[in-house]
């Protein structure tokens, strides 16, 4: 016996082209997955900012902040990058245009990072530093308040690096 139908079967790649805007509006507006195919193996998602949003709302980022003589210093463990400057705000900045040169190396070489076992559990953390800086809220995402119900699950993905 053959394998099952998929419950929403994926568009053809061919017809996303043809339909693009309606697709795009689909994933975007209608909040609505979309799965799209090249052949038979090649299956991929189009899927809004506000759904990838949700699939990593519960990861948080845990910068730690090191005040010394000459500066500021915070660290992101997620990432294993540092910002520094002259004080809280200067280190801020640069921590968060770390985060951004992180993000595009690690998306430029996404072969290499996925196979790194020390990168290849980065890829969460990028996605969510992504959405949140296309979204125009990084700052924000990286620096938020802990939460309850997140410090336990930031705690077990501390404890893995």
């Amino acid at each position: 016996m053959g394998e099952p139908e998929p419950v929403i079967k994926p568009l053809k790649l061919s017809d996303v082209r043809s339909r693009i805007g309606e697709v795009f509006s689909e994933a975007v507006f209608r909040h609505r997955p979309i799965p799209i195919a090249r052949g038979a193996r090649d299956v991929g998602m189009l899927l809004g900012l506000e759904e990838i949003g949700r699939l990593v709302e519960g990861l948080a980022f845990q910068p730690e902040v090191f005040k010394e003589a000459e500066g500021v210093s915070i660290w992101l463990p997620e990432f294993q990058v540092y910002g520094r400057g002259e004080d809280f705000g200067s280190a801020r900045a640069d921590l968060l245009e770390e985060v951004r040169e992180y993000v595009h190396e690690y998306l430029e070489e996404i072969d290499s990072y996925r196979a790194a076992p020390n990168r290849r559990a980065h890829f969460s953390h990028v996605i969510k530093a992504l959405m949140a800086d296309l979204s125009g809220d990084l700052d924000s995402v990286v620096f938020a308040e802990p939460s309850g119900s997140q410090a336990p699950q930031a705690s077990a993905t501390t404890d893995h690096r």
